[in-house]
Protein backbone atom coordinates (compact mmCIF):
# COMPACT_ATOMS: atom_id res chain seq x y z
CA UNK A 1 0.00 0.00 0.00
CA UNK A 2 2.70 2.50 0.68
CA UNK A 3 4.58 1.65 -2.88
CA UNK A 4 1.38 2.59 -4.47
CA UNK A 5 1.22 5.95 -2.38
CA UNK A 6 4.58 6.51 -3.14
CA UNK A 7 4.43 5.95 -6.92
CA UNK A 8 1.02 8.16 -6.94
CA UNK A 9 2.65 11.05 -5.02
CA UNK A 10 5.43 10.63 -7.61
CA UNK A 11 3.52 10.80 -10.53
CA UNK A 12 1.65 13.66 -9.08
CA UNK A 13 4.64 15.82 -9.01
CA UNK A 14 5.95 15.59 -12.22
CA UNK A 15 6.06 19.16 -13.80
CA UNK A 16 2.99 18.92 -16.78
CA UNK A 17 3.08 21.55 -19.82
CA UNK A 18 -0.62 23.09 -20.52
CA UNK A 19 -1.31 20.51 -22.90
CA UNK A 20 -0.83 17.81 -19.80
CA UNK A 21 2.65 16.43 -21.30
CA UNK A 22 5.05 15.33 -19.13
CA UNK A 23 8.09 17.92 -19.23
CA UNK A 24 11.55 15.78 -19.07
CA UNK A 25 14.46 18.03 -17.34
CA UNK A 26 15.56 19.06 -21.16
CA UNK A 27 12.27 20.43 -21.47
CA UNK A 28 12.81 22.17 -18.29
CA UNK A 29 15.95 23.72 -19.92
CA UNK A 30 14.47 24.73 -22.97
CA UNK A 31 11.59 26.31 -21.00
CA UNK A 32 13.80 28.38 -18.68
CA UNK A 33 16.12 29.95 -22.03
CA UNK A 34 13.16 30.85 -23.81
CA UNK A 35 11.65 32.94 -20.36
CA UNK A 36 14.68 34.56 -20.21
CA UNK A 37 15.11 35.30 -23.68
CA UNK A 38 12.54 37.97 -23.62
CA UNK A 39 14.54 40.83 -21.77
CA UNK A 40 12.40 40.29 -18.65
CA UNK A 41 15.14 38.65 -16.61
CA UNK A 42 13.39 35.29 -16.28
CA UNK A 43 9.45 34.44 -15.19
CA UNK A 44 8.57 37.62 -13.11
CA UNK A 45 11.68 39.68 -12.98
CA UNK A 46 10.65 43.00 -14.28
CA UNK A 47 7.40 42.39 -15.32
CA UNK A 48 5.89 44.64 -13.05
CA UNK A 49 7.33 47.34 -14.96
CA UNK A 50 6.68 46.50 -18.55
CA UNK A 51 2.91 45.64 -17.37
CA UNK A 52 3.28 49.46 -15.86
CA UNK A 53 4.59 50.38 -19.43
CA UNK A 54 1.75 48.21 -21.62
CA UNK A 55 -0.89 49.82 -19.67
CA UNK A 56 0.48 53.25 -19.77
CA UNK A 57 0.41 52.96 -23.81
CA UNK A 58 -2.73 51.39 -24.08
CA UNK A 59 -3.88 54.62 -22.01
CA UNK A 60 -2.58 56.73 -25.00
CA UNK A 61 -4.26 54.27 -27.13
CA UNK A 62 -7.67 54.48 -25.88
CA UNK A 63 -7.18 58.17 -25.62
CA UNK A 64 -6.21 58.11 -29.37
CA UNK A 65 -9.48 56.15 -30.40
CA UNK A 66 -11.94 58.58 -28.26
CA UNK A 67 -10.81 61.18 -30.37
CA UNK A 68 -11.48 59.84 -33.74
CA UNK A 69 -14.49 58.51 -32.10
CA UNK A 70 -15.49 61.87 -31.67
CA UNK A 71 -14.08 62.82 -35.21
CA UNK A 72 -16.36 60.77 -36.76
CA UNK A 73 -19.20 61.62 -35.04
CA UNK A 74 -18.72 65.25 -35.93
CA UNK A 75 -18.13 64.01 -39.55
CA UNK A 76 -21.23 61.64 -39.63
CA UNK A 77 -23.44 65.13 -37.98
CA UNK A 78 -21.64 67.00 -41.24
CA UNK A 79 -22.52 64.44 -43.71
CA UNK A 80 -25.86 63.68 -43.17
CA UNK A 81 -26.30 67.71 -43.43
CA UNK A 82 -25.22 67.67 -47.71
CA UNK A 83 -27.43 67.93 -50.13
CA UNK A 84 -28.58 64.44 -51.59
CA UNK A 85 -27.67 63.83 -55.14
CA UNK A 86 -31.34 63.82 -56.32
CA UNK A 87 -31.51 68.03 -54.90
CA UNK A 88 -28.31 68.48 -56.66
CA UNK A 89 -29.54 67.27 -59.98
CA UNK A 90 -33.07 68.68 -59.41
CA UNK A 91 -31.23 72.19 -59.15
CA UNK A 92 -29.11 71.83 -62.00
CA UNK A 93 -31.37 70.83 -64.40
CA UNK A 94 -33.97 74.36 -62.86
CA UNK A 95 -30.79 76.49 -63.43
CA UNK A 96 -30.22 75.17 -67.27
CA UNK A 97 -34.32 75.31 -67.93
CA UNK A 98 -34.84 78.87 -66.58
CA UNK A 99 -31.72 79.87 -68.44
CA UNK A 100 -33.04 78.28 -71.66
CA UNK A 101 -36.20 79.41 -71.31
CA UNK A 102 -34.57 83.27 -70.83
CA UNK A 103 -32.35 82.78 -73.79
CA UNK A 104 -35.07 81.56 -76.22
CA UNK A 105 -37.76 84.32 -74.95
CA UNK A 106 -35.28 86.98 -74.51
CA UNK A 107 -36.90 88.74 -77.09
CA UNK A 108 -40.53 88.39 -75.85
CA UNK A 109 -39.32 89.39 -72.72
CA UNK A 110 -37.67 92.51 -73.93
CA UNK A 111 -40.77 93.51 -75.54
CA UNK A 112 -42.73 93.16 -72.65
CA UNK A 113 -40.64 95.04 -70.40
CA UNK A 114 -40.60 97.74 -73.33
CA UNK A 115 -37.66 97.50 -74.90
Amino acid sequence: MIAWLIEKTVKMADIHDISGRVLTPEDLQREKAVLNSGGGGGTFDGMEQRVDRLEAKMDLIDGRLRGVEINLATLSERVAHLPSKGFIVTAVVSVGAVLGSLTLFADRIGAMLGG
